[in-house]
């Protein structure tokens, strides 16, 4: 990647940034909801509703566990019900097929459902990819890309391939 581009985004990205709480975490679960939440819907909106859910939901077994009722009612206000599903159907596989905890393979978060390339890649490109990280075969460049609106720009970088 040319060096002077890298640098370009990092400045760019230091200079402007909003602090949003989801950027301030390497938390997958946090990430996931977080990302969820942005389909479809402004980030200045989400704020609110995210921290609210995390209160009411702080970890993939309390989601897992909610009565869809619930559940549902904590998402109003950000349409597109299909998704609160989804991220419940997702964290119930979750628990049962990998102890509660979100898997940090890009193919088993893309199995998840609701689950995407875009989601997926912002995931893993926030939650589970280190400085120092040489190269991410299975994460393409534009999956980090697209995941631009929540990953800081240097795990771009780190997780674009040269």
């Amino acid at each position: 990647m040319d060096q002077n581009f890298t640098r370009s985004v990092l400045s760019w990205y230091d200079a402007g940034h909003r602090d949003l709480p989801w950027r301030r975490t390497k938390d997958a679960y946090r990430i996931w909801v977080s990302e969820i939440m942005l389909q479809q819907t402004r980030a200045e909106t989400v704020v609110s509703y995210y921290e609210r859910f995390l209160a009411r939901y702080p970890d993939v077994r309390a989601l897992a566990d909610a009565p869809e009722e619930e559940l549902l009612k904590a998402w109003e206000g950000l349409g597109y019900y299909s998704r609160a599903r989804l991220l419940q159907k997702a964290a119930r596989a979750i628990v049962s097929q990998y102890g509660g905890e979100l898997p940090a393979d890009l193919q088993k978060l893309r199995a998840l459902p609701g689950v995407g390339d875009y989601t997926s890649g912002a995931i893993a490109s926030i939650a589970f990819i280190y400085a120092g990280s040489s190269s991410i075969s299975t994460l393409t460049a534009s999956a980090a890309a697209r995941a631009c609106s929540s990953v800081s720009a240097a795990t771009i970088a780190i997780a674009s391939p040269n």
